[in-house]
């Protein structure tokens, strides 16, 4: 179905209530917001994060809304443009069709929810519609990585988020179908172009990485805003032959996506948590790395080569690069992260420090690891993606060669801790990924505080105000 598109989906947008809602949808979005809002706590030592904050406090303006980790209240738009940046900075957000939706979505529908207000339940449900209309969207223009090997379709992007960004926001301020499908309008002609597959190929990529966040986040807030003004957009965005889909430069559009079953199935859910800070086809070899250096007491020094047989996809350049020259490059290389790990950098954003970047011992180390392709990721991943029928991968499977003492130590490993929410030998507790809240909040707010906030956000349906939310995530 072609036509009516954005319509339909601006109309469940401005209705769907919290008490629509499954349990387990509202569980998983809370639990996404935890662990979006740890992401965030975590980026204040990177520079990406830092950077944006430092052009937020210089921009200035109204005092509405909470950077959070900060003491900083700032225009809406410019907050959710500063959380958006550091929810991403650290690249240690959850993958979700197309590859990462929460940093570009959540800071628009928080800085909102916080200036309006809104009870718990309204916040879940904002952020429901958020990530639903990002991740349908995303569904029908295709899968980024279910490809042989797990390369990237020819075009693909994260433009599908700015819908997201913007429908959660409206849903904030309250907006009437008709409204919402003009902000659904905006939203389109907003959009990042499709950069994710350039990503992908380019190593000195830059700190907008596979598109920009916080610009996404900031655009969410101001389309909103401008639709409930009266400000009109193009209310057929995602239908036809010229629709979005096109403007996006995909090579179709799977129709029945965007809009079937809607309220009763679930895009969003297709998720993977990220236990490693770094990109998600280095989270199964980590694993497998970290097992055996603990389990035989390997030291760095001991070590004089590291194997890594994995996916093809990690075997790009950009993957395998030694030439590190910021965080984020960092987050994506192979060799610097299994450095990390063998040094023992402790679990979380110290892994991307600007102490840990500029240590001498885990530069040269990286010059001990080689990649190679695991045969088993494309057998499993064809009984995922095409006997199975999965939206998703299942499996994450690596092995792993750890040559030292003269000797050759091996570990494999068919899940990734976490990447696979649906599976229970990979999923993420509630009170895993609380953990990962307060490592990440470590030094930024105190430790009380930061259990109030992590308490706060795991039972949002309870909280009658969001403004509550957000100054437990205020530093003082």
């Amino acid at each position: 179905m072609q036509e009516n598109v954005t319509e339909r989906l601006a109309t469940f947008s401005a209705t769907l209530n919290y008490d629509d809602l499954p349990t387990t949808v509202s569980q998983e979005i809370k639990r996404l917001l935890l662990d979006t809002v740890a992401c965030g706590l975590g980026g204040f030592d990177l520079d990406k994060g830092r950077l944006a904050l430092d052009y937020t406090r210089a921009v200035g303006g109204t005092p509405e809304a909470a950077i959070f980790g900060t003491s900083l209240r700032v225009p809406a738009a410019m907050a959710a443009f500063a959380n958006g940046e550091l929810m991403n900075a650290l690249d240690y957000c959850a993958l979700q069709p197309p590859a990462h939706v929460t940093p570009y979505v959540i800071p628009s529908v928080m800085a909102l929810a916080e200036i309006r207000h809104v009870s718990g339940k309204e916040l879940v449900a904002s952020l429901t519609i958020a990530h639903e209309i990002s991740c349908r969207i995303a569904a029908s223009l295709g899968n980024l990585r279910a490809t042989p090997g797990g390369f990237p379709l020819r075009s693909f992007g994260v433009g599908c988020t700015q819908f997201g960004a913007t429908a959660g926001a409206a849903r904030i301020l309250g907006l009437d179908e008709d409204k919402m499908a003009h902000a659904f309008g905006l939203a389109g002609y907003h959009a990042p172009i499709a950069s994710h597959v350039k990503y992908n190929h380019t190593i000195h990529v830059g700190m907008a990485k596979y598109g920009p966040s916080g610009w996404t986040a900031q655009a969410g807030v101001v389309t909103a805003l401008l639709a409930e003004t009266g400000y009109r957009g193009d209310v057929t965005v995602l239908d036809g032959d010229f629709g979005f889909w096109a403007m996006n430069g995909s090579p179709a559009c799977d129709w029945d996506k965007l809009t079937s079953n809607l309220g009763q199935s679930w895009a969003f859910d297709a998720i993977g948590y990220k236990y490693w800070p770094c990109c998600g086809s280095h989270q199964a070899p980590l694993d497998a790395f970290v097992e055996i250096i603990n389990a035989n007491d390997i030291l760095p020094e001991e070590i004089t080569k590291v194997v890594v047989k994995s996916e093809g996809l990690a075997g790009l350049p950009k993957y395998v690069s030694t030439d590190i020259q910021d965080h984020v490059e960092a987050a994506s290389s192979m060799p610097y992260n299994i450095a990390v790990a063998a040094h023992r950098v402790p679990w979380g954003p110290k892994w991307q420090s600007r102490e840990t970047l500029a240590r001498q011992d885990i530069r040269e180390f990286m010059g001990l690891v080689e990649h190679a392709v695991y045969d088993r990721c494309e057998i499993l991943r064809h009984q995922d993606l095409v006997v199975d029928g999965r939206r998703n991968l299942k499996h994450r499977p690596a092995l792993v060669q750890v040559h030292a003492r003269s000797a050759v130590f091996e570990h494999s490993v068919d899940f990734a801790k976490w990447l696979t929410n649906d599976v229970v030998e990979s999923r993420a507790s509630d009170e895993e990924l609380a953990t990962k809240f307060l490592a990440c909040a470590d030094g930024i707010l105190p430790r009380g505080q930061a259990e109030d906030a992590a308490d706060c956000i795991l039972n949002l349906e309870k909280l009658s105000d969001s403004a509550k939310l957000a100054s437990l995530l205020t530093a003082a």
